[in-house]
């Protein structure tokens, strides 16, 4: 069959399956205004683990004379780092912002664990106290244990209890 019949054959059955009309060509319903540049949607979680796979993917680095296997995140600070020591005002700019709210979070972190463990202390002092309180003669045993191995609980008068 020559190429130019096999086409209009073609046409002929697209036109009879009523998929183009006849005497209408183009697309009628255009070209979506937001098509022309528009990106794929990335799934920030799928971003969000491309990305820590990254940070934490292991690579080779020259440190003196020995090279060493680092994650990568490790040996980016590294080069920010030494390149803060060399003089580069933006490395030492950058190296300071993050060793700042690196040290900030983690006194954050303290001060909320030392809040939490002093909550559970004062909580521990009151049963205590409740207990000498209420149960009178049967509770010195344990009262007295108490004192003898964990003698911070009898200091009442820090927390006003």
């Amino acid at each position: 069959m020559r190429s130019g019949l096999r086409e209009t054959l073609a046409h002929l059955l697209l036109i009879l399956c009523g998929c183009f009309k006849k005497g209408q060509s183009g697309n009628s319903k255009g070209r979506p205004k937001s098509s022309k540049n528009a990106e794929p949607a990335w799934n920030e979680e799928r971003l969000k683990d491309i990305v820590l796979q990254e940070a934490y993917r292991t690579i080779t680095v020259q440190d003196g004379d020995r090279n060493v296997t680092v994650p990568m995140a490790q040996a980016v600070v590294l080069a920010l780092a030494v390149n803060a020591a060399r003089g580069q005002h933006r490395s030492q700019r950058l190296f300071a912002e993050i060793l700042s709210a690196t040290e900030r979070q983690n006194k954050a972190h303290h001060d909320e664990w030392l809040e939490t463990a002093i909550g559970y202390k004062i909580d521990l002092i009151g049963a205590v106290r409740s207990l000498e309180l209420s149960s009178l003669g049967q509770i010195s045993l344990l009262t007295g244990k108490i004192q003898g191995k964990y003698a911070f609980f009898t200091r009442f008068e820090e927390f006003g209890l």
